[in-house]
């Protein structure tokens, strides 16, 4: 009984601090820039909105170690801000703004996976950004982009 107690107050912990911590961001002006694909867009919480509203930021970000995961619609419809992610090249320059301060990071690496809900990520993802977005021409999988910061 202790143990289920102890594994639900931890729990309950982490996600107040997970919402909280995101409520600290000025959504308002947090953008994604891709001068090679012509993007400029704003970027949101998954707290309060979801990809039929434009660019998320998902929750399984982490800001301490700018660890980020956006996605977005592709397609041809007025929210697909990703369409033409699979234009984008190795050493492209991503910019992000996130709390007012600029983060640049480059394509390394990208790869097309099985559509599943689900995208299988290595453990150690500090100053790292992965795009992700259906695949424009074959809606069984999706492309992941992994951006990397260069020191």
């Amino acid at each position: 009984m202790k143990k289920i107690i102890l594994i639900l107050l931890i729990l309950t912990f982490t996600n107040y601090y997970e919402v909280n911590n995101f409520k600290e961001i000025n959504w308002e002006e947090n953008k994604i820039i891709i001068k090679s694909i012509n993007l400029k867009q704003n970027f949101k919480s998954y707290v309060n909105s979801d990809v039929n509203e434009g660019i998320i930021f998902l929750k399984e970000s982490d800001f301490a170690n700018d660890f980020y995961i956006l996605a977005a619609h592709s397609g041809t419809s007025k929210i697909a801000y990703f369409k033409n992610l699979y234009k984008l090249h190795k050493n492209d320059e991503i910019i992000l703004i996130v709390n007012n301060k600029l983060k640049k990071f480059y394509v390394n690496e990208i790869k097309f996976v099985n559509k599943t809900g689900r995208i299988i990520l290595p453990v150690d993802n500090k100053n790292t950004l992965y795009l992700t977005t259906c695949d424009k021409f074959d809606k069984t999988k999706q492309i992941v982009i992994k951006c990397v910061n260069k020191v």
